[in-house]
């Protein structure tokens, strides 16, 4: 799907995943949550304010996906410039740095600085999902370091666009949830009840009454 970054991001680094069969298994939500807890990270960018010593944070949140550290975000994440850092689940913050993007899939790879091997994400199967499923989406909003919104599978093939900064985003195969994808969560994983990532969260769309979550499906990327 990735066109701007050759055929996808497969071509930019060696995965060390499969996509794994269903099963028919669940785990609890805090047995999903300690499966996936290491292989995502929280995202912060640092940028200095007019005061000294005081610094204005961006928050995100992304995905391993090998070994050596490549991961999966969104581009309005990757985007911003400043002291970029990964938070990893024991509170380390790593430098990374931004590998390729796309605007238009709104979908990023950075590369974290650090020559340890990294657990990568465990990929489950979007396609398999079925209305009413249930989801967790786990981020980083308002800097609170690996948090989860619990939610369910509200619809499938969803259309929905958005605009950020000088790029806009557009997909006719959405996955709608629940879960509340507020800031912070974005780029970060939502996984499914094995603790496996389904899909990558981006937004959520609100008003009078309503709140729909918007996750890009893991086969799309």
């Amino acid at each position: 799907a990735l066109k701007q970054f050759a055929t996808s991001p497969a071509d930019l680094f060696e995965l060390d995943y499969e996509m794994t069969p269903a099963t028919p298994f669940q785990m609890t939500w805090t047995e999903a949550y300690e499966n996936a807890k290491d292989s995502m990270v929280d995202i912060f960018i640092l940028t200095p304010s007019e005061r000294p010593n005081v610094f204005s944070a961006i928050v995100g949140a992304g995905f391993i996906v090998n070994e050596t550290g490549y991961a999966l975000t969104n581009s309005h994440v990757a985007e911003c410039d400043g002291d970029r850092r990964a938070g990893l689940a024991n509170g380390e913050r790593l430098p990374y740095r931004v590998v390729a993007r796309s605007n238009p899939l709104d979908l990023a790879v950075i590369k974290i600085e650090d020559d340890r091997k990294f657990k990568p994400m465990t990929i489950g199967r979007s396609r398999d999902l079925k209305i009413g499923d249930p989801l967790l989406a786990m981020g980083n909003p308002s800097g609170v370091t690996h948090s989860v919104a619990p939610g369910k599978v509200t619809g499938l093939g969803a259309n929905w666009g958005y605009q950020w900064g000088d790029g806009g985003t557009w997909y006719n195969n959405w996955i709608s949830t629940t879960a509340a994808i507020a800031p912070g969560y974005s780029g970060g994983p939502t996984v499914n009840a094995r603790g496996e990532v389904i899909g990558l969260s981006s937004g959520m769309m609100t008003g009078d009454d309503s709140r729909v979550g918007f996750v890009i499906p893991i086969e799309t990327i």
